[in-house]
C-alpha cells in the first residue's frame, strides 16, 4: 500500500512541476517582444526532486 501512495504521490509532484514549468514558458512567450525581459526557467523535475526542499 505504501508504494501505491510513494507513486501518487510522485505523480502529484511531477504534476505540479509540469503546471509550474508550463506558467514559466508562458509567461515567456507572453513577453517575448518586451525589451529588456530576460527569459526565465526552472530546473528539472530530476533536478528540483534531488534538492533537499522538493519541489
Amino acid at each position: 500500500m505504501d508504494t501505491k501512495l510513494s507513486l501518487l504521490r510522485l505523480a502529484s509532484d511531477l504534476a505540479a512541476h509540469a503546471t509550474a514549468r508550463q506558467s514559466v514558458i508562458a509567461e515567456n512567450v507572453a513577453h517575448a517582444d518586451t525589451p529588456g525581459y530576460r527569459a526565465r526557467d526552472i530546473p528539472g523535475f530530476a533536478e528540483a526532486m534531488a534538492e533537499p526542499t522538493g519541489f
